[in-house]
Parts: C-alpha cells; structure tokens; sequence
C-alpha cells in the first residue's frame, strides 16, 4: 500500500485509526494511503504529501563511553 505523509491543519486536531485514535503529530506522520485519510483531506483536516520529499530525519550520534581510572573497571 502507498504511504503518505499527513500533518494536520493548524487548531485541527486529527486522530490516527492506526494507533489507537491517538492525535496525530503536529509536525505529521506517515500512515497508509486510504479512505480515511482522503476524506480528512477534502474535509480540510489535514495536508496530505509525499513522504519521499520529506528530509531525511537527523540521527545524533553520541561518543563511545572511554573507561578511565575509576572504580567501575576494578568492580567484580
């Protein structure tokens, strides 16, 4: 099935059948191309786009844990 990314109008609170009714995320989500999601569209409820033209989500990288001198290296 298509997916399709939906971000909800703004003062419009839109709930997503696929998790339980729960609001969907302001800044949108990503959901399957269906009925439910046209309607919302032509009711106003959302803005439906291309989950492909989405930027690609930044990953934060942390440093590895370096082990120094303390007391966790001698713990038995």
């Amino acid at each position: 099935m298509k997916m399709i990314h939906v971000k909800p109008m703004p003062g419009k609170v839109i709930r997503n059948p696929a998790n339980g009714f729960k609001k969907l995320d302001p800044e949108g989500e990503v959901v399957p191309k269906d009925e439910f999601w046209t309607r919302r569209e032509a009711e106003g409820g959302v803005v439906i786009t291309d989950p492909d033209a989405l930027p690609a989500p930044s990953i934060a990288v942390s440093s590895p844990v370096v082990s120094g001198d303390d007391d966790y290296d001698n713990a038995i």
